[in-house]
């Protein structure tokens, strides 16, 4: 019987790395679902209180990062946000 234990830190490893990047692609979805009112109006109302909240983190990021990192999200942000 083998009773070796497989590492856990890889699994720790890609969660503190994968999870920021995870939070910053689901701004674009966000965006696109209230820009495109898909959604019942109750919960799209709530959604629209919850933005400024959900989104503090990116936008403290984004307001004190890098110029290049400004630009990516900016790219990103402009493939979800509808045309005025």
């Amino acid at each position: 019987m083998n009773d070796e234990r497989k590492p856990v830190w890889p699994w720790i490893v890609a969660l503190l790395m994968g999870l920021p990047i995870l939070y910053q692609l689901s701004l674009g979805p966000w965006v696109w679902v209230l820009s495109h009112h898909v959604l019942p109006a109750p919960i799209e109302l709530w959604l629209a209180r919850m933005t400024p909240t959900y989104a503090a983190p990116s936008n403290f990021l984004y307001d004190h990062g890098p110029r290049a990192a400004q630009r990516i999200v900016d790219w990103y942000m402009d493939l979800w946000i509808p045309p005025p």
